[in-house]
């Protein structure tokens, strides 16, 4: 019986051992595993990303390191087109979107926090507020425009056969009508010479010039544009010639210097 247990324990290893043998050499495209050579396994490997790190450590990581995870794995992802390869990428992806949530999060803090950091003030979404802006900037217009008609006036350089002159003069007519300013029409290939002083090329050309003072001037615009716009130019042309503003400053009315949408503006910090 003894002699019958050792012959059977021997068959089976000789078996195992056999199997191993098999295994291991059963391979090339007639079995269905094409031999990998070196230079394949070592490109294999380098395409191959490393496990990711848990959702906690990947929340301490520089946007550049998540970046880097999200470009690989979804280079990874897409290559294998397993579960488990799209699973880690969406994982990236929700640290992602947490990153972005926190951002968001503490944008909206900061905002409520900190009246300098908040544009609703200058230019809020609701309609209502937004009428009640536009009434607040064209109350600066208005007032710009009705204090300063004795010291600037408007020059509109035209030529014989302009279209577009005509319609031009119609606005500047409502302009007059509105802010009782003078007007002063120059036709361009009559007086050349002006034209060129002024850097005119087009008709219609309307310029804003101060009184007494002809090297100070700025132009308001070029073909046809509407009376709100005219309003707008004129009054940022005369706040930048009488030096209250800087050019950069051109797009900030006057209710809203020192807020969050003047670029000068430092939010009360010194240096």
């Amino acid at each position: 019986m003894k002699k019958i247990l050792i012959l059977i324990l021997a068959l089976y290893s000789t078996q195992a051992l056999s199997i191993n043998d098999y295994d291991k050499y059963r391979k090339g495209r007639f079995w269905g595993k094409p031999i990998i050579s070196p230079e394949e396994q070592q490109q294999i490997d380098e395409w191959t990303p490393e496990p990711l790190p848990s959702v906690t450590s990947m929340m301490q990581m520089h946007p550049e390191q998540i970046r880097e995870l999200e470009r690989t794995h979804m280079d990874y992802a897409l290559w294998k087109k397993t579960p488990e390869a799209v699973r880690d990428y969406y994982k990236v992806i929700t640290v992602i979107r947490k990153n972005a949530r926190s951002f968001a999060a503490l944008h909206g803090y900061n905002k409520q926090m900190n009246v300098s950091l908040n544009a609703t003030p200058d230019y809020p979404i609701t309609q209502a507020g937004s009428a009640i802006a536009r009434k607040k900037r064209q109350t600066d217009y208005n007032n710009k425009l009705r204090n300063n008609q004795s010291e600037f006036a408007l020059v509109m350089f035209t030529q014989k056969g302009c279209d577009y002159c005509y319609v031009m003069d119609g606005v500047l007519k409502q302009f007059m009508m509105r802010h009782n300013w003078k007007l002063k029409y120059v036709d361009r290939d009559e007086n050349a010479s002006l034209a060129a002083r002024f850097n005119v090329e087009v008709a219609p050309t309307v310029i804003m010039i101060q009184r007494d003072k002809i090297d100070s001037w700025l132009p308001i615009s070029y073909g046809v544009v509407s009376v709100p716009e005219v309003e707008e130019n004129v009054y940022r042309a005369i706040r930048v010639i009488k030096g209250e503003i800087h050019p950069t400053q051109f797009y900030t009315p006057e209710h809203q210097k020192g807020r969050a949408f003047d670029p000068l503006s430092t939010f009360g910090e010194t240096e």
